[in-house]
């Protein structure tokens, strides 16, 4: 039991480091496209 919450929970760690990289990468290309699109 304890083992299968050890493994749930580093797969969210997981998850949540893949989101996080995901969210800045969107965020950042946002950013970019405004800059550009900015006169």
């Amino acid at each position: 039991m304890i083992f299968l919450i050890k493994k749930i929970l580093q797969y969210q760690g997981r998850f949540s480091c893949i989101m996080v990289r995901e969210t800045v990468n969107v965020v950042c290309q946002a950013i970019h496209f405004l800059c550009e699109v900015s006169p």
